[in-house]
């Protein structure tokens, strides 16, 4: 029973991901609703400005801003859209317990496979999918 456990769980591939136990949260969407209304506000702050020539090659390095244009700065009516967008948003969201993608013993097996030091599990070299071997042996 058990080996067959193991070759069920490994027989899902690597891009198989497992489905968390609760569903995501109004919450949880937060950050990102955040960093979308401080790109936008950039965006139409900085709107109509051309940017500057230079002989210099544009660096690839970015550096994170904090700074917000003032509120008088952008106009009242795309804060009023935004404002519905992430409401609507909130909506969809609702946290409850999700329903797992894998059976009651695929998960056990999953717990033992990563809380177990002396097994590695790697991808096979022939592109078949993970298989799992002793650190010992592997190394």
């Amino acid at each position: 029973m058990w080996e067959q456990t193991n070759t069920a769980l490994l027989g899902l591939s690597t891009k198989f991901i497992v489905k968390p136990e609760y569903t995501h949260s109004p919450n949880d969407t937060q950050e990102a609703l955040d960093r979308l209304e401080q790109d936008l506000h950039l965006k139409i702050f900085f709107s109509g400005v051309e940017p500057e020539e230079s002989d210099k090659p544009r660096s690839k390095l970015r550096v994170k801003l904090d700074w917000r244009p003032d509120v008088q700065d952008v106009p009242h009516f795309v804060d009023t859209r935004l404002e519905r967008f992430s409401k609507a948003l909130a909506n969809e969201f609702c946290r409850h317990k999700a329903k797992p993608n894998l059976l009651p013993n695929q998960e056990e097996v999953l717990e033992y496979l990563r809380q177990a030091h002396e097994v590695v599990v790697v991808n096979s070299d022939k592109g078949v999918g993970p298989c799992a071997i002793e650190l010992d042996r592997y190394i």
